[in-house]
């Protein structure tokens, strides 16, 4: 026969379910945030090793020859020229993107993605549909192709 369960043992275990909880939640949440990171670096880094590709295919002479300046030193050549600005346009991008998001949501008030939809539902005015006044795709197919048979 097994002991009767006391008030206090029940709560402890549903606390600790509760943390349990929380726990698998944040590191579900990491998970996602390392996988889409993952797969928005991995495809930043393919499309500029693709573009990087394709210039020095179409142009190799000039993708290794130095510029020369007004009193004939060298200067930085065309690649690296541009390896920097795009690096410095990546940085001002991602940097001022994130800067804009974190300034509306201070603005706003809010945490997460959740309390910002809940929030700009509340302050945008809400769109109404009428599902009878919508044209569906068929209608519109119909009326070009009657269009170009006259």
């Amino acid at each position: 026969m097994s002991a009767p369960m006391d008030k206090n043992n029940s709560s402890v275990s549903a606390e600790e379910h509760r943390n349990n909880t929380r726990q698998d939640e944040k590191f579900n949440t990491f998970k996602n945030i390392m996988f889409m990171s993952s797969v928005a670096g991995a495809a930043m880094v393919f499309g500029f090793g693709l573009t990087i590709a394709r210039v020095r295919k179409k142009d190799p002479a000039m993708f290794q020859t130095r510029l020369r300046g007004e009193s004939g030193e060298a200067l930085e050549s065309p690649s690296s020229l541009g390896l920097r600005a795009l690096g410095w346009g990546t940085f001002f991008a991602c940097s001022g993107f994130g800067i804009m998001t974190l300034g509306i949501c201070k603005i706003l008030g809010v945490k997460n993605v959740e309390e910002f939809k809940i929030k700009f539902q509340s302050v945008a005015p809400q769109i109404r549909r009428n599902p009878e006044d919508s044209t569906s795709f068929d209608e519109i197919t119909n009326e070009v192709l009657e269009k170009d048979k006259t």
